[in-house]
């Protein structure tokens, strides 16, 4: 027989069984409380006899004089568990009204149905009545499975990328995808490890300026990278150098296969006329870029910032100096920062 309680937890009480939850998230950790100082943070769990069998981080917020309150990706629960459900629901219900929440959100981590992205089309195919059902019958109102960005908290439809420990990330790229990722990368572009939030920060103002937007300060990325040890920010840094003189090499071997095969194979010649105009174009687009950039032997061009829970590798954040989009430096960043997550002995990471 069940003897659930249901009580507020203090600190990290809860840490032991949020890390081995198979629903766990970043945002379930008591710690992303700290990264929302306009919010006030409650931790909600239920035992069973001194087992603690459910979790879920609150965070209550005023909007116009009215509380709202908010699970991000909880709570941590058995699902299945019909009893357990009804018991937390009841009393998270209770719980939030003490405090004047007048609506509580919730949104779990729960994936309701995986395609690859040349089936995305399918990705409403599926059918979550069971769970919407169960959770109906405890008081909970189905807002519906929307695609406007704008109409949940965390994105609902999420582009995650399978790890298998046992294989090369890249296998799984297409050939175009592969070019993209090695023409540059360790021929003049590098990717390596930081902490220093203000270096990330100075990168994400690119993309701010260019969309218009307002993301973060580099307070918030320092805070972030302390509340979550597992994490790193990827920096993609240019040496003008070193690309020209592999770009001068490539030009160099495609021009010798010219003037050896020209005659004898003039359907791979006009192919590699193609290829040396491009390298050409690279060689005096670099060497432009060099001048602007005067005194600087390289440059950081691109950055993001990920945060691995053990299973899931989420990047939250990035940033591109559009003059350098052409080095793709973007894709280099995320071969690596897949490569980083694999390491870290995530199974999934999520763009």
């Amino acid at each position: 027989m069940n003897n659930y309680s249901f009580y507020e937890v203090k600190g990290d009480e809860a840490l032991e069984f949020i890390e081995s939850h198979p629903l766990k998230s970043i945002y379930q950790y008591p710690l992303w409380a700290t990264l929302k100082p306009q919010w006030q943070a409650y931790q909600v769990a239920v035992r069973d006899k001194d087992k603690i069998v459910a979790y879920a981080l609150m965070l209550v917020r005023s909007y116009h004089g009215l509380k709202m309150g908010y699970m991000p990706r909880g709570p941590l629960i058995d699902f299945d568990n019909r009893e357990l459900v009804e018991f937390f629901f009841v009393n998270v219900r209770y719980y939030a009204s003490s405090l004047g929440v007048m609506s509580l959100y919730f949104d779990p981590n729960i994936i309701e149905n995986s395609v690859s992205i040349k089936e995305k089309k399918k990705i409403d195919d599926f059918d979550a009545s069971y769970l919407i059902n169960e959770l109906k019958a405890v008081g909970a109102h189905f807002q519906g499975f929307s695609k406007d960005m704008e109409a949940t908290t965390l994105p609902r439809y999420q582009l995650r990328f399978p790890i298998n420990p046992n294989e090369e990330v890249s296998i799984r790229f297409s050939k175009k995808t592969k070019e993209k990722i090695f023409h540059y990368l360790d021929h003049g572009l590098t990717v390596y490890e930081s902490k220093d939030a203000d270096l990330f920060y100075s990168i994400v103002e690119y993309t701010e300026k260019r969309k218009g937007i307002a993301l973060r300060n580099a307070t918030y990325f320092k805070t972030l990278m302390q509340c979550y040890p597992q994490s790193t920010i990827l920096v993609a840094s240019l040496n003008f150098n070193e690309a020209l003189e592999y770009l001068e090499k490539q030009k160099a071997t495609v021009s010798e296969k010219l003037a050896q095969f020209k005659d004898s194979a003039p359907k791979k010649s006009v192919e590699w006329q193609k290829q040396l105009t491009r390298f050409e174009t690279e060689i005096a687009d670099t060497t432009e870029l060099k001048k602007q950039y005067e005194g600087q032997e390289k440059v950081d061009v691109a950055a993001l910032l990920l945060v691995s829970d053990g299973k899931t590798c989420e990047l939250l954040y990035s940033g591109l100096n559009e003059t350098f989009r052409k080095y793709h430096p973007a894709y280099a960043l995320r071969y690596k920062g897949i490569n980083w997550a694999k390491n870290q002995g995530c199974t999934s990471f999520n763009f």
